[in-house]
């Protein structure tokens, strides 16, 4: 378990500095920590990989949730967005399908999930800035899931460009 924490500890910190070059080039009016009404500037959303990630350390200064739960699927995340909606955050980083993919839910219903994700954060926070990272490769003899999670990133990617939407990136970490 100390090593999962471990590996996890550290692909947290490689997404945090994939993540700062977003927080580095944009307006300090986007992250700092008074927003009028806000509870967060930035929320991290997510599974044990954000859940695992100390983001008010790795970026001091900002006005920071992290919102990743363990072993939570999309369609968890899904089924609790009123809790992120209601801290009315200026950017959400989203980082979530490993635990589907795992559980044999296909690529393209991960990409769905998504979109209806993205669908709700979009309507009910008009001024939000979504970025979707992309799911990360797995360690060890997981050649199969590590199909998966190529052909869910794709999926993603592709769902991403057809919402069409300046305000949702996708990100290939």
């Amino acid at each position: 378990m100390s090593r999962l924490r471990n590996n996890l500890t550290f692909v947290s910190i490689v997404c945090a500095s994939i993540v700062s070059v977003f927080l580095l080039h944009m307006p300090a009016d986007l992250y700092a920590g008074n927003h009028a009404g806000t509870s967060a500037g930035i929320v991290f959303l997510g599974d044990s990989i954000t859940s695992e990630g100390n983001w008010s350390e790795l970026f001091p200064g900002t006005n920071v949730k992290n919102e990743g739960v363990w072993g939570e699927t999309t369609s968890d995340i899904i089924n609790r967005l009123s809790a992120v909606i209601t801290n009315n955050p200026k950017k959400i980083f989203v980082l979530s399908g490993i635990n589907d993919l795992a559980t044999g839910v296909s690529p393209r219903d991960v990409a769905g999930n998504y979109s209806k994700m993205i669908k709700e954060l979009t309507s009910k926070l008009p001024q939000t800035r979504i970025y979707v990272q992309s799911i990360l490769p797995v360690a060890g003899n997981n050649g199969m899931i590590n199909d998966l999670i190529i052909s869910s990133n794709e999926s993603l990617k592709n769902t991403i460009e057809k919402l069409n939407n300046k305000r949702v990136k996708y990100i290939d970490i």
